[in-house]
């Protein structure tokens, strides 16, 4: 990847309901434009700022690069913002300070348009701020809310009938039940001591396909130009394109890039996907919305991705 320069860094507070902290990456110096977006980036579940295995302070350095004010910051009570004082529940409070924000860049820099970026939880919020503010210009989705279709169906479970082990344990099960001889392997497991542990989790609820439907066609009657890349970590999609074929009826035109990247996991553990990710976000930035120039685009192995090792985490 090309070694490029990104603009000042330095440490920010803000917000009016809880105090937030974040950093904020400038536009190279010389690049800056306010009629261009700038771009925020997102918590994912319990993630601080610098995101995901560093991918906000990678994304944010490559996109000031190209002459994008960045800013990556946490919502209350996550790394090093306070926390609220108010009732309000954690889908209310993001989107009031994914607002606030913007407010803060709009007073500092002047930027008058934004684009969100979130991966899983952060996705979410980008989504439902979209909707509150017409501010907002572009998304950059990863990991996104994803429903499936009968393309996926066929996908998912057409290779599976072709499996002869699967079949044969299919009807071992059936016969054996029949018997009266069947014992599933959870029965079979030790007991425990009687002492039941709640583990604090992250529970992701997709919200109605005919509202995010309706949020979808808002989107594209206000221009808002959508980049969403889904990893293999996502369970809900399979293939390329299945976003696009959910909400058929939506004419997306050119305002949708979606992308699969199958071999990687939910939270891009493996550098090579990380490199592709990079790459595809800040190449789609700076040819939506006319910032830096094709050499200043971080270059990716053709090859990537490549196989890297699985994962099955779903925390973010």
């Amino acid at each position: 990847m090309n070694v490029v320069q990104h603009g000042r860094e330095k440490a920010v507070r803000f917000g009016t309901s809880a105090s937030l902290v974040g950093v904020m990456t400038e536009a190279r110096a010389g690049t800056a434009d306010t009629d261009r977006p700038a771009v925020l980036f997102l918590n994912s579940g319990i993630l601080h700022r610098v995101g995901s295995c560093r991918m906000h302070v990678q994304l944010a350095r490559a996109l000031s690069a190209v002459g994008f004010h960045a800013l990556r910051f946490d919502y209350s009570g996550i790394g090093d913002s306070d926390q609220r004082r108010d009732s309000l529940s954690f889908e209310e409070s993001a989107v009031v300070e994914t607002r606030e924000a913007m407010d803060y860049l709009a007073k500092t820099k002047g930027v008058k348009k934004f684009i969100l970026m979130g991966l899983c939880s952060g996705a979410d919020m980008a989504h439902e701020t979209a909707v509150a503010d017409p501010r907002v210009t572009g998304l950059i989705m990863l990991d996104a809310w994803a429903y499936k279709t009968l393309a996926f169906q066929v996908r998912h479970y057409g290779p599976k009938l072709l499996e002869l082990d699967r079949w044969k344990n299919s009807i071992g099960i059936r016969w054996r039940k029949l018997r009266g001889t069947y014992v599933s392997h959870r029965s079979a497991l030790p007991r425990g001591d009687g002492v039941e542990y709640e583990v604090p989790k992250y529970v992701r609820v997709f919200p109605p396909r005919e509202r995010v439907a309706k949020d979808l066609r808002g989107f594209v009657e206000r221009g808002i130009a959508m980049h969403y890349i889904w990893t293999g970590g996502l369970v809900e999609y399979n293939h390329k394109g299945q976003h696009r074929g959910t909400f058929s009826h939506v004419k997306f035109g050119d305002l949708l890039v979606e992308d699969h990247v199958r071999d990687a996991d939910h939270i891009l553990t493996g550098l090579q996907h990380q490199r592709y990710v990079l790459h595809q976000v800040v190449a789609w930035a700076t040819r939506v919305f006319g910032a830096g120039t094709a050499s200043s685009v971080p270059a990716v192995d053709a090859a990537a991705p490549a196989q890297p090792p699985r994962a099955a985490v779903r925390t973010a």
